[in-house]
């Protein structure tokens, strides 16, 4: 068998650490200008520069990390598509393989044998 790269979509990538940062430079406004609404404000705002500073840097992580979102070779398939990635997959653990799309984007649906011996 050969083997098989799946790239990561490094716009797609780009486009989310851009908007994370977006959302903290709103969340820094709220901060340093809460206007009439006070400390709901600036508790608001340091929500949003908590979680999506943490959105921003997970993704830009992924994003300077080198190598495929998916790579299928003979001994399995290496899932490294997210932070929740299981990692590789054998042959003798898979069960059913299968792609579905919602609203244009495709997705991989890998069915295991035995989940608890996997995870």
């Amino acid at each position: 068998m050969d083997r098989i790269e799946v790239p990561l979509n490094r716009w797609k990538l780009l486009g989310l650490c851009l908007g994370a940062l977006a959302f903290v430079a709103l969340g820094v406004l709220l901060i340093r200008e809460p206007g009439r609404k006070g400390l709901v404000a600036q508790v608001m705002g340091a929500a949003a520069v908590a979680f999506f500073g943490a959105v921003g840097a997970a993704v830009l992580f992924r994003l300077l990390k080198p190598g495929p979102a998916i790579l299928i070779d003979d001994d399995g398939i290496v899932d490294d598509a997210s932070g929740v990635s299981l990692g590789r997959i054998r042959w003798d653990q898979v069960g059913a393989i299968d792609e579905y799309r919602v609203n244009d984007q495709a997705f991989l649906s890998i069915e295991v044998r035995d989940l608890d011996a996997l995870i």
